[in-house]
């Protein structure tokens, strides 16, 4: 298991804590209402695990790349954001001290309503408004963020 500082305490990162994955991060719970993403490196088992050839090679230069890229770049993200935006509350670092990832604040309503909004059946009987009404907040966010000089990367 990997260990990671955060705030100064030693992190376990527990296969069962697993929230999620993506293609540039795992996310594992670390307490009820706290999430550490935690970014691959090329020998993350996503990576090391491919077959030896160009794409192996192409996406362990691009997690190379990327942990360089967050030493800058999560230090200097901004300490208060918009009301609404989720952002990185603390820096996760390995035993050398580079920066592997980040704590923030688990949404607790988002994995059940991404389910509720895949159920087809469910779909059905919405209000045909609340799809507006989703966008027009998502709208909201993005302006606010914008206007605090966040950029959206995903």
């Amino acid at each position: 298991m990997t260990e990671l500082i955060v705030g100064g305490h030693r992190v376990t990162l527990d296969p069962a804590s697993m929230l999620g994955k993506g293609g540039e991060a795992d996310v594992y719970r670390i307490a009820p209402d706290v999430a550490l993403k935690v970014f691959k490196d090329q020998h993350h088992p996503d990576i090391a695990g491919l077959p030896k050839g160009p794409e192996r090679d192409q996406l362990a230069r691009l997690a190379r790349e990327k942990i360089a890229e967050h030493q800058k770049k999560l230090p200097a993200f901004p300490k208060h954001v918009p009301e609404g935006i989720i952002a990185p509350v603390e820096l996760a670092r390995d035993q050398k001290g580079l920066i592997r990832g980040y704590t923030m604040p688990i949404v607790q309503s988002a994995r059940e309503l991404l389910m509720l909004h895949g159920d087809k059946n469910l779909r059905k009987t919405l209000n045909p408004e609340h799809p507006i009404a989703l966008f027009r907040r998502l709208h909201e966010l993005v302006a606010s963020a914008h206007k605090a000089g966040l950029i959206i990367g995903d």
